[in-house]
C-alpha cells in the first residue's frame, strides 16, 4: 500500500481489496530412465542406471531385500534365477511389502525384471 492508500485508510475510506489467488502447487514425480540391454546376458550387474539389481533365488533371499523398500529405495529384481517353485512367493511377498508402504512394483520384462519405486516416483521405458 502506498502513500496515498495510507492516506484513505486514515481518513476512513476503505478501498476494494484484492484476493490474491494462489495456485495449488503441484507435486514433482521424479523419474528415472532405464536401459536393460546388457553386453553379457551372463553377466550380473549391480545397478543399472544407479538402481540396485537383486538376484533373489528363493523366499528366504527376498527378506534381505525389505531394506531397500522401507528406506524408499528404488530396486530392480532380476527374476531369472529363481527356483520356479519359489517364484510366485517370492512376487506375492514384495507385493505385500510395497503395499504397506505405499510403493509400487512393475513388470519390466516378463520373466525377467520388476521394479519396486518408492511413492511418487515414476520410471520411463526405453522402447525396445
Amino acid at each position: 500500500m502506498g502513500v496515498v492508500g495510507k492516506i484513505f485508510e486514515f481518513l476512513g475510506f476503505e478501498g476494494e481489496k484484492k484476493e490474491v489467488k494462489r495456485k495449488p502447487k503441484k507435486e514433482k514425480k521424479v523419474k528415472a530412465t532405464f536401459n536393460l540391454k546388457k553386453k553379457n546376458k551372463t553377466e550380473k550387474v549391480d545397478a543399472i542406471d544407479g538402481i540396485k539389481v537383486v538376484y533373489p533365488e528363493i523366499l528366504d533371499d527376498a527378506h534381505d531385500y525389505l531394506s531397500y523398500i522401507r528406506n524408499d529405495e528404488p530396486v530392480i529384481i532380476s527374476i531369472e534365477e529363481c527356483q520356479d517353485d519359489e517364484l510366485d512367493k517370492i512376487i506375492a511377498f514384495l507385493s505385500g511389502a510395497v503395499e504397506m508402504v505405499g510403493a509400487k512394483i512393475t513388470l519390466l520384462e516378463k520373466g525377467k525384471y520388476y521394479i519396486v519405486l518408492p511413492e511418487g516416483v515414476e520410471i520411463e521405458t526405453e522402447a525396445r
